[in-house]
């Protein structure tokens, strides 16, 4: 199952990535067509809303759910993104986020 969401958020990012040349278009279709391969769990929006509502001084909605759904799964939340990072440690101290 794909979310429709997920979906457009990896394409944005392998584009960019093909852009700055960091991908060959080779690579950038093979990311694209092994995240269509993903079995992805869906998570209702009303399970995370107030998690996320809480979070909104410090993360933008779309963060404050990864944030929110890592806590609701008792899950490490791995990002790539330090200024994330950061964040969520201030937002969330409790929650686990690693830099990866």
């Amino acid at each position: 199952m794909t979310c429709l969401h997920c979906s457009y958020e990896v394409a944005n990012v392998v584009r960019r990535r093909w852009a700055a040349q960091l991908l060959t278009q080779g690579q950038a279709e093979l990311a694209l067509d092994s995240f269509a391969q993903l079995e992805i769990d869906l998570w209702p929006q009303s399970l995370l809303a107030e998690q996320v509502w809480a979070l909104r001084g410090q993360l933008g909605a779309y963060d404050a759910a990864y944030v929110a759904l890592a806590g609701l799964l008792d899950a490490p939340l791995l990002t790539a993104d330090a200024k994330l990072f950061q964040a969520c440690q201030q937002a969330s101290p409790q929650s686990v986020v690693e830099l990866v």
